[in-house]
């Protein structure tokens, strides 16, 4: 059985959808067993583009629906209320809710032990705010999501590995 990471979309009207869609369809990670939690319309319009590798894209209704083979990209849409309405570029409460949502979405699928992990795109804090969710990162979010109240941001590599002492606090605060 395939160890399965749940990818989340991100902010839909950033970089976010591009990044996923190079990110699984070049190199090592083409046709490794992810499956993105995102709005299959966001993905469809980037690939329109031709800007990014061209794949195909399959919209699943359940992560055990997927199909891992490079050149394609599993999805789980989640998707926005209105795609053709979302401007790249701007932040927008709709692109922050989305990101939520999807992060939401893929807790609980690791939660269930439908997927073992989760990678998350880039979101934009001040979207993810104006949709009124709080949270001053990722960390935050995902420790809410779980009931966690001891938790930290680790970056982790062979040669080194970081905890941070303080996250997402400026400096001049100090």
């Amino acid at each position: 059985m395939n160890k399965i990471i749940a990818v989340t979309m991100g902010d839909p009207a950033g970089i976010s959808p591009e990044i996923i869609i190079k990110a699984l369809t070049e190199g090592d990670l083409n046709g490794a067993p992810a499956v993105v939690v995102g709005c299959a319309s966001t993905l469809r319009r980037i690939m329109a583009m031709n800007i990014t590798p061209q794949a195909e894209l399959r919209v699943l209704d359940s992560v055990k629906d997927a199909h891992f083979a490079p050149g394609i990209i599993n999805i789980l849409d989640e998707p926005l209320a209105n795609p053709e309405a979302l401007k790249p570029g701007v932040v927008q409460k709709e692109a922050g809710d989305l990101a939520w949502r999807c992060v939401k979405r893929a807790t609980e699928l690791a939660l269930a032990g439908e997927v073992q992990a989760i990678a998350t795109a880039p979101l934009n804090k001040e979207a993810l705010h104006s949709a009124g969710h709080i949270y001053p990162g990722h960390t935050e979010l995902l420790a809410h999501l779980t009931n966690t109240k001891n938790y930290a941001m680790v970056l982790y590599t062979d040669k080194l590995k970081v905890i941070h002492v303080t996250t997402h606090i400026a400096l001049r605060k100090f």
